[in-house]
């Protein structure tokens, strides 16, 4: 098995919060996104 550890997206253990001038960027840990890809001519294998 594999020493995978859950991590934020911006790669911390604790959602984070940064300001830059009048721009916020939030983490939301609540959401979640996925991308999945094949090779050409290999996409019967995720059907």
């Amino acid at each position: 098995m594999h020493d995978l550890a859950p991590l934020t997206a911006l790669g911390a253990l604790a959602p984070q919060q940064e300001t830059i001038g009048l721009v916020t960027l939030a983490e939301a840990p609540d959401w979640a996104l996925a991308s999945v890809t094949a090779r050409l001519g290999q996409e019967a294998a995720f059907a």
